[in-house]
């Protein structure tokens, strides 16, 4: 062994001599002198002990803490939808803001309240910056990306940043029917085959979703008749398959939803439209109006149906009843132009054949047929 081993293993001996040395100058026993150096140890151990105690405690704390505030938030947000459910707007608006505050990363919580604050407010910019705000908290929320692609649609109407949006909201969670349905809307006119691919794969993921049905529904046949103004050959056919499988598509919807107003207007008009039974079409629309009498879409559809079998007076009564509680609505206002467009069309037509006998006596009993104003009973 080298001299510095020698030296290491006798100072350790020596050590061990002079404890055991002083033990037996104080007259204890080597048991007793372990007791002794295990009692000086103690005190440090506990608190060692209390330190691991105190940050376990913290940590429990923290996240019990954050769990009562997901759910304070979640019971803020029910509250918030039982008032709005009751016409409670404005105290709607605040359960909701107060939902938000406790949990800013819930996209439920923030989606309602940009509803509530567009409803209540009707300021777009608050929108925009409640979803700004929340998205910076959860930056790759899909939920809270779709909803700002759908305002960006619908209030900013930019199309551009919407499609972004939807996109990035699709590549996050590529199996939400619905932003996939928006974005198949939103690229409709410019991409059809995209758009039918996408339509088909929201319905595959959801076959019951209604909103859904009546889109993919509409894309069909409006592709059907811009098909046949860019071309003749075979456009009979392409129509009547379009039109069969979006009847089919609201017949299914109106199973899942027989009060559904909205798909009863969507199959109101393919009646109209590709059947070209307005007794039927007005039927529909008549259902749909004792259930929603305020849907102004409803009343614009009838009058229209109203102008197709030239019974424009009634269909001028109808829109003017309308158009006195709701003087700015522009769509009434748009069907009430096509509706006195087309009365100087026939009137034209009623001076310049009104020499001739036969065609007096169509026109005198047309106009009596027309002073019967059922309006929409």
């Amino acid at each position: 062994r080298t001299d510095k081993s020698r030296r290491g293993g006798g100072g350790g001996r020596s050590m061990a001599r002079r404890r055991k040395r002083r033990a037996g100058d104080r007259g204890i026993s080597r048991d007793e002198q372990r007791q002794e150096e295990d009692t000086q140890h103690e005190p440090r151990c506990m608190a060692n002990r209390f330190s691991i105690f105190a940050t376990l405690f913290l940590l429990l704390s923290a996240q019990r803490g954050g769990s009562v505030r997901v759910e304070q938030s979640a019971f803020m947000r029910e509250k918030g939808m039982q008032l709005k459910r009751k016409g409670m707007h404005v105290e709607a608006l605040t359960a909701f803001e107060r939902a938000v505050q406790m949990n800013p990363a819930d996209p439920a919580s923030v989606i309602a309240l940009t509803q509530a604050s567009l409803q209540v407010k009707k300021n777009k910019t608050e929108v925009l910056r409640i979803l700004d705000d929340a998205l910076a908290n959860s930056p790759d929320s899909p939920e809270l990306i779709a909803t700002y692609g759908l305002y960006a649609e619908t209030l900013l109407n930019n199309a551009q940043i919407a499609e972004a949006m939807y996109r990035r909201s699709i590549e996050i969670n590529p199996k939400n029917p619905t932003t996939i349905n928006n974005l198949a809307s939103l690229i409709e006119n410019v991409n059809r085959t995209e758009a039918s691919r996408l339509y088909n794969m929201a319905l595959a993921l959801d076959p019951q979703n209604v909103p859904n049905m009546c889109n993919y529904a509409g894309f069909l046949w409006k592709c059907s008749t811009l098909e046949a103004e860019e071309t003749a050959a075979g456009e009979e056919d392409r129509e009547k398959a379009a039109g069969a499988a979006a009847a089919k598509l609201l017949t299914t919807a109106l199973t899942l939803e027989p009060n559904n107003a909205h798909v009863l207007l969507n199959f109101g008009a393919l009646m109209e439209d590709w059947a070209e039974n307005y007794a039927l079409a007005k039927e529909i629309y008549r259902k749909a109006l004792r259930i929603d009498p305020e849907n102004l879409n409803a009343v614009a559809y009838f009058s229209r149906t109203l102008r197709k079998e030239g019974q424009y007076e009634k269909a001028t009564a109808i829109l003017k009843r309308s158009l006195a509680k709701h003087p700015s609505d522009n769509t009434l206002r748009r069907e009430l132009w096509r509706v006195n467009a087309q009365i100087k069309i026939e009137n034209e037509k009623k001076e310049s054949m009104g020499g001739h006998p036969i065609m007096r006596g169509v026109f005198k009993s047309y106009e009596e047929d027309s002073n019967d104003l059922d309006g929409l009973g």
